[in-house]
């Protein structure tokens, strides 16, 4: 069998900015929704951080949504 394309994404020429900032703040609400979600606890919760974008943006939203002292962690190698 030879390959065929299964899916092309085409952007349109110029996107519309509202629609984009719209989609952004509605992105932003679910991160902070679903961290919320996840900080429910009756026991401490931590963070492990791995460096990278994501986990830093993690502990951003936990610890603005969190009143009590967030731990965070990482591990390091020589």
């Amino acid at each position: 069998a030879s390959p065929q394309t299964f899916w092309r994404y085409q952007l349109s020429d110029e996107p519309d900015l509202r629609e984009i900032e719209d989609a952004s703040r509605e992105v932003e609400r679910a991160f902070e929704q679903s961290i919320g979600l996840h900080l429910r606890s009756d026991v401490p919760v931590g963070l492990l951080l791995s460096g990278g974008l994501d986990s830093r943006m993690i502990g951003a939203f936990a610890r603005s949504a969190q009143s009590s002292t967030l731990s965070t962690f990482s591990v390091g190698f020589d």
